[in-house]
């Protein structure tokens, strides 16, 4: 039990710390980002079973696509890409 409410602890402390070093629009982006790595982490688990359907995997590459032009829109405005550790260890966590 105390893991579960560890993985929680660390959760609500990465989403902290994105926000003071980023903008919330950044981590609304990259919140998205976790649907992505929650599909390829159940593919993992499964052994390669219970791979998305082609429409989801549209879907997961779109959030993909999205996301990087927004880094990719984010850098040509001068905002240093070091501000994303936060918001990617977020993501991970």
């Amino acid at each position: 039990y105390w893991v579960v409410a560890g993985v929680f602890l660390l959760n609500i402390y990465t989403n902290i710390m994105a926000l003071r070093s980023s903008n919330v629009e950044t981590v609304i982006v990259f919140r998205c980002l976790t649907t992505v790595v929650v599909a390829v982490g159940d593919f993992k688990a499964l052994r390669g079973e219970g791979l998305p359907s082609l429409p989801v995997m549209g879907s997961l590459l779109s959030i993909c696509v999205f996301a990087g032009c927004y880094v990719y829109s984010e850098s040509r405005t001068g905002v240093q890409v070091q501000n994303y550790s936060w918001v990617i260890a977020y993501v991970v966590a």
